[in-house]
């Protein structure tokens, strides 16, 4: 590791107060970031993150601070800030609570889509039922019709039975 020199130290530092002040000379990005003030102090920023990391993090910690909000000055300034300060927490909660909702969402589709399954398989059922019943009861009335037709020919063979005369055999010998 390169030994610090006191003067680009120096340099590094008084690049930051301009950074942060929004006084610039060399850097024109914009940004108060690391590598803006590598060239706002004329260093290079592999020298700037090994050498001088430790000014590099103040600088970085400086600009988190300046980009916090700064306390209130009035009161209604603090009204405000306290206002603010309830809605971000309503905010919160309104999240969260949209997120447990979303769950709830997620498991009734889910919910919905199998019982859109089990309705369709069970559609499915009722016609192979309904197309077996159907052949089923084409089958009873061929039955009915045969055993009717059946029957008739059993009354007619009966009824020419008995229209018959009846001839006794004797046995021949007597």
């Amino acid at each position: 590791m390169p030994k610090a020199d006191p003067a680009v130290a120096q340099a590094i530092k008084e690049a930051a107060d301009r950074l942060l002040a929004g006084r610039p000379i060399k850097a024109t990005a914009g940004r108060l970031s690391a590598s803006e003030l590598a060239i706002e102090a004329g260093v290079s920023r592999a020298r700037l993150y090994d050498t001088y990391e430790d000014l590099k993090n103040a600088f970085e910690d400086q600009v988190k601070e300046q980009k916090a909000d700064p306390p209130p000055a009035t009161l209604r300034e603090q009204e405000l800030s306290d206002a603010n300060e309830g809605l971000k927490q309503e905010v919160a909660a309104l999240r969260d609570r949209l997120s447990v909702a979303d769950g709830y969402r997620e498991r009734w589709q889910e919910a919905a889509h199998a019982a859109f399954r089990i309705v369709n398989v069970l559609e499915v059922e009722k016609a192979a039922y309904v197309d077996t019943i159907e052949g089923m009861e084409r089958r009873v009335e061929r039955l009915e019709r045969e055993k009717k037709s059946l029957k008739a020919e059993k009354e007619d063979l009966a009824e020419r039975l008995r229209s018959r005369p009846t001839r006794l055999h004797r046995p021949q010998g007597d």
